[in-house]
């Protein structure tokens, strides 16, 4: 039988390597595809083991088995470990079925990755060389108590889920990222009972709540974690990791961050590093999981700021419009708006209140009614209640003002919560008048406006209105009609 099947293995080893066949192992033949001790094997196709046939490999040495195709092992096919190492090495993106069944070794040699298609534990060595493995959280590989993982870095990591069985106190880094940054975290048991902790990387900002307590000052925007139980009842210090991306400002006053649900802190314990690269912990005896973990600071020397999204300039007929959104606000004050004419010195030429907490997109407006002619220059500057500020890019207008005047309306912010502000400019002295309508068509607000020729700024209660979007209308004495949309949360 021996004989058969080192038979066997030689012939499949020389077809699979000079050729690109895929290999069918059906069941009911009654063979065996079978790698032996030291043996290397290249696949140049789709390897299928189907359903009642059986893939064995040599519990012994290093049965080398290479994959430039899929993989599938059916889940009625036996797949009968040793101590192989399954090694893909293909040019496109590869797939992965072990059916059910545990794998010993897996090594990724493909830089256009390797997507895992059904859960699998790696009894032996995870080792990451070229590419990335990409899972979900229905389809990903655990790594046994015995198992490890070697190679992570920037260029080959594990791109979603991950997870670790554990029976012992020694700590285990998930070697997960984003697909382009190695943004490991990790996992130390308190005691040498089973457990299980899967985590996963975002290199977003959280998308839920981002109030806070006390002595959270700032909660990282960039870059999130998630750390589950799965199971067993063990609890354990978490840590997490920060790059040069991170925007850290002093190390030493990180904290570990946890969702519940809202951001508190779970302790800032040995620190490594410095501000371009390390690591901090929690408590020890963390017992909050199945949550979300961040960056988070107890002083202002972290930035982890406001997230503006975008800041433009635009003449207008005879203004320049300036708006700007934000993705996410932290304890936001106010906007001030900065403009230059003679490349010396800035001054400011208005201030607009912030939202001071906001998970939204918001977008904010002001023009400038006051112009040179030529080339102007306007930057943004957001204050934090603490004082602290951040500046926008610079951005340019060219004005000219031979263009005909023209009725205009801005509303900020928007989205809004409780107080709008309309800056409008009037063509004319004279009574304006103001509508508010549903998106139905049905008017919830009316009033006549008294305005003089030039920029005219009035805000108004929106508390009692209902959430969704409005139209809003202003009239000129001459009947000139302006026309915008708003949106109430």
């Amino acid at each position: 039988m021996m004989k058969k099947l080192i038979t066997l293995i030689t012939i499949l080893s020389y077809i699979l390597s000079h050729s690109q066949l895929e290999l069918y192992n059906e069941g009911g033949s009654g063979l065996t595809f079978y790698v032996g001790q030291n043996h290397t094997v290249q696949a140049e196709g789709d390897v299928t083991n189907a359903a009642g046939a059986t893939i064995e490999f040599e519990n012994g040495g290093t049965p080398d088995f290479r994959l430039k195709g899929n993989f599938v092992n059916s889940t009625t096919g036996t797949y009968t470990l040793g101590t192989e190492k399954v090694r893909f090495n293909g040019s496109s993106l590869q797939t992965a079925d072990f059916g059910g069944d545990d794998v010993y070794g897996i090594y990724t040699d493909n830089s256009s990755n390797i997507q895992i298609d059904r859960n699998v534990t790696v009894t032996g060595d995870l080792e990451f060389g070229t590419g990335d493995i990409i899972s979900t959280t229905s389809s990903h590989i655990t790594i046994e108590t015995t198992g490890t993982v070697t190679g992570a870095d920037d260029d080959s990591h594990n791109f979603g889920p991950i997870a670790k069985n554990f029976n012992s106190t020694s700590e285990f880094t998930f070697p997960i990222g984003d697909g382009t940054s190695y943004r490991a975290s990790s996992f130390t048991p308190d005691e040498a009972t089973a457990v299980t902790m899967r985590s996963m990387y975002y290199g977003s900002k959280f998308p839920l709540n981002w109030r806070y307590n006390s002595p959270i000052y700032k909660i990282s925007q960039l870059e999130y974690w998630d750390m589950y139980r799965t199971s067993g009842t063990t609890d354990g210090t978490v840590k997490l990791t920060w790059d040069a991306n991170s925007d850290v400002g002093d190390y030493l006053d990180l904290v570990v961050g946890y969702y519940a649900p809202w951001w508190i802190t779970a302790g800032g314990n040995g620190h490594t590093g410095n501000n371009t690269a390390g690591t901090v912990s929690s408590n020890a005896s963390w017992s909050i999981y199945d949550t979300y973990f961040t960056l988070a600071t107890t002083t202002s020397d972290n930035p982890l700021p406001i997230e503006l999204l975008s800041f433009n300039a635009t003449q207008v007929g005879e203004f320049v419009e300036l708006n700007w959104e934000t993705a996410a606000e932290i304890n936001s004050d106010y906007f001030s708006l900065m403009i230059y004419t003679d490349v010396k010195n800035f001054e400011e030429i208005a201030q607009l209140k912030a939202a001071g907490f906001s998970n939204d997109v918001l977008e904010y407006i002001k023009n400038d009614y006051s112009p040179s002619e030529g080339l102007n220059y306007y930057k943004l500057v957001n204050y934090d209640l603490d004082g602290t500020f951040q500046e926008s890019e610079i951005q340019m207008v060219y004005f000219s003002g031979n263009q005909a005047e023209k009725l205009s309306l801005s509303i900020y912010p928007n989205p809004i919560s409780s107080e709008a502000s309309f800056d409008f400019f009037a063509k004319e002295e004279g009574q304006y008048k103001l509508n508010i309508y549903e998106i139905t068509g049905k008017i919830v607000y009316s009033s006549n406006i008294m305005a003089p020729e030039g920029n005219n700024t009035f805000t108004l209660n929106m508390d009692t209105y209902t959430t969704g979007k409005y139209i809003v209308q202003i009239i000129s004495p001459s009947q000139e009609i302006i026309t915008t949309s708003i949106k109430k949360k």
